[in-house]
């Protein structure tokens, strides 16, 4: 897909789908295949993990109870090369907090299931990256006892046996969001309490495919930063999250940063009003960056930026519904698409799961 200010420049929604069931449903993530989209849900109440087949105009094809599967939170699910799904969550067993893995296979059949056992902690992942061969899982960790946080990073095969296992912290909080490639390297990301300017600090480790630490780095002011998304640049990585060191509320915060750990630039976005971000998408040097902006009305609603390879805003759209709606992620699609999956708060069915099918179209 050619991603460029032009292609984004306007839009409009092509098709989009609401999915109403009894109860609350959180949705996790999307994927295109081949007749149309997958998505991965969980029930908030019971737990289960569902997977729901769409076609390519976003009408209901299946809606799979994944029973053999357990989660008390699942939070990431990424494909693994022979084409099935690799979740990753927590489950809570006597009373201890353990990281878990399932894989799936191409027919959503079930693989493997794994906790990973710890002594003496709480451990949970935020986000994974499948290799070949092995995981890389980004979390956190906390002793038993004591108040604190460290950030967690390991390496597991797919049998679940540990590979190796760093633990990154100060005197307060750390935790890591998410992971992404840089160079044959891992650069983990998220936020810190004990290192840097503020309360707390956009935060990045750069560990090599052996779990050698390279370096850790913190951006931010004065206030409160975290890192939540990561987009790769030509010759850089692009963090984005949400800072209030230079606003009265909440804004998107920007931090473009060299492999060696050094910033090119940040930048503070204000849209007039708090911005949650959630992530972050590019195409060579365009960063698509989405999350959810308050409105005077008291709601929430989806909101995406586009800015160029310097962080300057080009364009930005808000879809205005009439309930809160807090977006997980933005799909590319080909034909000059993407797809928006949302969850929206109903006050007469609890949560819905939402897709928005969203046609861009050229702009003169």
């Amino acid at each position: 897909m050619l991603l460029t200010a032009e292609l984004w420049a306007s839009s409009s929604i092509a098709h989009s789908f609401t999915l109403n069931l009894p109860g609350a449903q959180e949705p996790i993530k999307c994927f295109e295949t081949e007749g149309g989209f997958l998505v991965f849900a969980q029930e908030k109440e019971q737990g289960r993990i569902l997977a729901i087949e769409l076609d390519t105009d976003l009408h209901l094809k299946k809606l799979v109870a994944l029973d053999r599967v357990s989660f008390t939170k699942l939070n990431d699910v990424t494909q693994d090369i022979l084409g099935g799904f690799v979740l990753a969550g927590y489950e809570i067993i006597s009373k201890q907090s353990r990281i878990k893995i399932a894989i799936l296979d191409e027919k959503l059949s079930v693989v493997f299931q794994h906790s990973v056992p710890v002594s003496g902690a709480d451990q949970w992942a935020e986000s994974l990256i499948c290799e070949e061969k092995d995981l890389i899982i980004v979390g956190g960790h906390r002793t038993t006892g004591s108040n604190w946080y460290d950030a967690l990073v390991m390496r597991i095969d797919h049998d679940g046996e540990i590979l190796w296992s760093k633990r990154v912290g100060g005197s307060s909080d750390e935790w890591f969001s998410g992971v992404c490639k840089l160079n044959g390297k891992y650069l983990c990301f998220g936020s810190t309490e004990s290192y840097g300017n503020g309360q707390a600090d956009f935060w990045g480790c750069l560990f090599s495919e052996n779990g050698n630490r390279y370096w850790c780095t913190t951006f931010g002011g004065q206030r409160w930063e975290r890192a939540v998304g990561c987009a790769r640049t030509q010759d850089s990585i692009v963090l984005v999250g949400s800072s209030n060191s230079f606003t009265p509320y909440n804004a998107l915060f920007v931090v473009k940063v060299d492999p060696y750990g050094r910033t090119v630039w940040q930048k503070t976005i204000d849209l007039g009003n708090d911005f949650t971000t959630k992530g972050a998408l590019t195409h060579e040097d365009i960063v698509l960056v989405y999350g959810e902006l308050w409105q005077n009305d008291t709601r929430r609603d989806i909101s995406y930026l586009l800015l160029d390879q310097n962080g300057i805003l080009i364009t930005q759209r808000t879809l205005r519904e009439p309930n809160d709606q807090r977006v997980v992620e933005i799909v590319p699609l080909e034909s000059k698409r993407m797809l928006i999956l949302a969850a929206s708060d109903n006050p007469h069915s609890s949560t819905d799961i939402q897709l928005y099918l969203i046609q861009q179209d050229i702009k003169n």
